[in-house]
């Protein structure tokens, strides 16, 4: 399978975190997209509509989860994998965060080669279940066309 770019958009409020992930997901090829806080990164997932969001949960104004539950919400964004990224660990913050829509969950502090074998890999799954599943609708369409 030919390595597919992808456009990440990410967002946290740490700066040289996101100047890491820019920088660092580049050199692997990725686009990468930055936001600062949770109202501009769903804006920018609405407009950009990326293939992936890495979203970190703390953050001031609007948190992690709650923009993780409002991207689920929208038409427009509800099938882009989140990869929640988060120096939270605990067993409920987890748990909560899947709750909320979350496709993975990755603990800070993190080496930049293993997200992206990470979001490659995962990313990789999510192609080939969207591809089932039209495949299957497409099958399903023509069974009861007959």
């Amino acid at each position: 399978m030919e390595k597919k770019v992808l456009r990440i958009l990410a967002i946290d409020d740490e700066e040289g975190v996101l100047t890491l992930l820019k920088f660092r997901l580049g050199k692997f090829g990725h686009e990468v997209i930055t936001s600062n806080n949770g109202i501009d990164g769903i804006r920018k997932a609405r407009m950009f509509e990326p293939d992936l969001i890495l979203l970190d949960l703390v953050m001031p104004g609007m948190s992690g989860f709650r923009v993780c539950e409002l991207l689920k919400s929208y038409k427009k964004t509800k099938d882009i994998p989140i990869f929640i990224f988060t120096a939270l660990d605990r067993l409920e913050d987890v748990e909560r965060a899947f709750e909320k829509g979350a496709d993975d969950y990755i603990v800070k502090p993190f080496e930049v080669v293993t997200i992206n074998n990470t979001i490659e890999n995962k990313f990789s799954m999510f192609i080939e279940k969207a591809e089932y599943k039209a495949d299957f609708q497409e099958r399903r369409r023509e069974t009861s066309e007959e």
